[in-house]
């Protein structure tokens, strides 16, 4: 997707946010949100806007070209409404993830907890949620009826409600996993686990969904083939994003080095080392992991350096 499609939606959401009473009010806190859009990929929204450039039935060729321009320009307008929405969506997610890891960074920047505190993160968080919601129903209402499939409006906004009580499970089953023990030679429970997390919030919402959304916008059938796609791809996303922090710095992961060994993360990354590992150093790391303690900078390298080895 072009630099200027971007432009486009960040001055959307930026439209969205300003048209809300309360953001209104409080510019200072608005200005925090709208600074969060800054350094974000966009994912979803690359998802949604590529390559829609109408469908190809065969009544297209009876349009006339002022006809086909108005229905890619409806078109455009629609996927840039629906990627904010996501994209809105999403950063409300991220809020949330930061009030559950207390992370104090987000994308190279604080993060909205650290600056605002958890209270008022959460209830930002709520409102994002909103805006969110409506946006989409909003954009969902001014689709163009001669393209998309029959029953598909209501099938957008129930995969709307679908996707957001599924993050809410991952969050809850990310509490669930954050919790839970390792054991030597015994993780698939914690294996699954991570699958359903993963699968209810990263794979959902920033995989599946956009993916849905554009099958609707090219008026194409979303297949299984292209779900399976999806949740491939996502799970991948997450695999490397995993790696990214163990053996990244935080200049290019925007988040603080070694975040996930401090905060004791498990992740499909650990587990897969730990099975390789000697048992003995697998002991080690599980120790350290369990312990309530904190883990040092020295031991936090320690356990960089043994799970690098197997990356």
């Amino acid at each position: 997707m072009e630099s200027d499609k971007i432009h486009q939606i960040k001055q959307f959401i930026k439209q969205v946010l300003l048209q809300n009473n309360y953001f209104q009010k409080n510019q200072k806190i608005c200005q925090i949100i709208i600074d969060g859009f800054e350094n974000a990929s966009f994912r979803r929204a690359q998802i949604i806007c590529s390559n829609n450039s109408g469908n190809n039935s065969s009544d297209n060729n009876s349009q006339t070209n002022s006809q086909a321009d108005s229905k890619a320009d409806s078109k455009a307008d629609s996927d840039i409404a629906l990627a904010a929405a996501l994209e809105i969506f999403h950063n409300a997610a991220l809020i949330q993830d930061d009030i559950i890891d207390n992370a104090k960074t987000r994308r190279w920047m604080k993060s909205v907890p650290e600056i605002l505190g958890k209270n008022k993160s959460l209830l930002l968080g709520n409102i994002l949620y909103g805006l969110a919601k409506e946006t989409f129903v909003n954009s969902v209402n001014k689709l163009d009826k001669s393209y998309w499939l029959k029953n598909s409006k209501s099938q957008l906004l129930n995969f709307w409600n679908k996707v957001f009580l599924q993050v809410q499970i991952g969050q809850l089953l990310d509490i669930q996993l954050e919790n839970a023990k390792l054991e030597l030679n015994n993780y698939k429970t914690l294996t699954d686990l991570i699958y359903q997390v993963t699968l209810n919030k990263t794979v959902s919402y920033s995989f599946i969904f956009p993916n849905y959304i554009k099958a609707v916008l090219d008026k194409t059938q979303f297949s299984d083939e292209i779900k399976n796609q999806a949740i491939q791809k996502g799970l991948d996303f997450q695999n490397l994003d995993d790696i990214a922090n163990i053996v990244q710095t935080s200049q290019q992961t925007g988040k603080p080095e070694l975040s996930d060994i401090f905060s004791k993360k498990k992740t499909n990354i650990l587990i897969k080392a730990l099975e390789k590992m000697p048992e003995s150093d697998a002991k080690k790391i599980i120790k350290l992991y369990n312990n309530k303690a904190k883990i040092s900078q020295a031991r936090a390298k320690y356990i960089k350096t043994k799970i690098g080895q197997f990356i």
